[in-house]
Parts: structure tokens; sequence; C-alpha cells
């Protein structure tokens, strides 16, 4: 029973610093907080990896996987602001190179690190909405508890750790409502670890592609690869329907 809270309180921790631009949780389980409220948050929200370290590299990410959000699209004139952002973003202008340009650029090129960077980018982009649907999953696995043990839904710490250490609260975990809650509260254990590794990497590569990784440098540079990441879009596999 305690491994359940235990893993939970890493969560919950590892979702403040992978995705604290959305927002934030509150009391929905007693295990995570108000995934609801994070799930139905903006995706999109931008510098998602800001308060990882290095994580700066997963920022505004979401919008410019269909298209280049609006600070990369006002980027592109002929605007004294545009040609200052192009000059602070250095090497990255490599991105303006081509999808087969990137695709076949040698890993040590500045196209090559530019791809390396939007690789781990659009990786972070994808993990962002896996995390806001395995945080959507877990919500509907806690009310389904809450639900079938309502004796449980009032308790939170040690009074909800005693409860659930009892052979009420075993056989509660034991149920299908139970598994079903400890599947989905694992489930977004691993994909907040792999998105927090994700914008770290990301952030990392960043660094390599310019000398100026702050947001609006980031967005320009993302903005150019609008392209690219619409191709990696395309090699996505198909989402499975849903199991009715």
């Amino acid at each position: 029973m305690n491994k359940l809270l235990k893993r939970a309180t890493v969560v919950a921790a590892a979702l403040a610093i992978a995705t604290a631009p959305l927002p934030g949780m509150g009391s929905i389980g007693h295990w995570l907080g108000d995934t609801n409220a994070y799930a139905g948050g903006n995706g999109n929200n931008g510098n998602h990896g800001n308060s990882g370290g290095n994580g700066n590299g997963g920022g505004n990410g979401n919008s410019n996987a269909g298209g280049s959000n609006s600070a990369a699209s006002d980027t592109h004139g002929n605007s004294a602001d545009h040609r200052n952002i192009a000059s602070l973003a250095g090497s990255g202008n490599a991105a303006h190179a081509s999808v087969q340009g990137l695709l076949h650029a040698s890993p040590n090129s500045q196209v090559g690190k530019v791809k390396a960077y939007a690789d781990v980018e659009f990786k972070a982009i994808q993990l962002q909405t896996t995390v806001k649907t395995d945080a959507s999953a877990l919500a509907a696995a806690q009310d389904a508890f809450g639900k079938a043990y309502p004796d449980f839904a009032g308790l939170t710490g040690d009074a909800l750790a005693a409860a659930l250490a009892t052979p009420e609260g075993g056989a509660a975990l034991a149920s299908p409502e139970g598994v079903a809650l400890t599947k989905a509260e694992g489930q977004l254990a691993t994909d907040t670890a792999a998105l927090t590794d994700a914008t770290t990497k990301a952030g990392d590569a960043l660094a390599l592609v310019t000398r100026n990784p702050d947001p609006t440098v980031q967005s320009y540079i993302d903005g150019l690869l609008t392209k690219y990441f619409a191709y990696l879009t395309s090699q996505l596999p198909p989402t499975p329907p849903p199991v009715i």
C-alpha cells in the first residue's frame, strides 16, 4: 500500500518540474491532486522545460508541430526585430534547411546539430501530450475508485495511508478499480520521467545550436522547423481506435 503513496509523491514532484507552465493540480484525488485540472489545461504552453535546468529546449513546442506559433510567425517578416532575432539565433539559422537536407545532414554539421535538436524537441512535444492524456486517465481512475470505495474519498496523508494498510484498504486496492488506479498512476510516472529526460536533452541540444537559447530565439528556430515537425508527425504510427 505504501508503495502507491510513495510513487505518487515522486510523480507529483516530477510533474511539477516537467510541466510547471501547465495549470497546477489541486484536490481531485488524494494521490496526485487535481489531475482533471492538469489534463484539461492548455497542452500548447511553451517553455515546458524552463524549470528543469537545461530543459529550456522543451519550450514553445506543441504549437509548432502543426504550424509555427505566433511568436515565430511574427519573426518571419523583414522587420528589425526579425533581423535581430535571426542574428541572435546564429547557427540556429541552419534550421532554414529543407526537410531532405535535415534528414541527410552530417551529424557534425550545423544542419545536423539542428536536426538533433529538432528530433528530441519533437519527442518532448509528443511526450507532453502523452503525459496530459495520462493525467486525464488517472483522474478517471481516481473517480472510479472513489465511487466504488467512498470510505476513502475524504482521507488524505497519514489517515489515507492507515486506511489503505487495513484489510479493507488492501481489498480495495486489489479490486479492478484499485488495480486500474495503480496502473494509471504508474503510467503517468513512467511517461513523466521520459518527458523530463527529453526536455533536458532538448535544452542541451539547443545549446549546441545557438548561444542564445532563450524562448524568443527558440521560438524563431522552431518556427523554421515547422515543415520538419510536420514531416515527423506524418511518420508517426496511426492512433489505434478506442476500445469500446
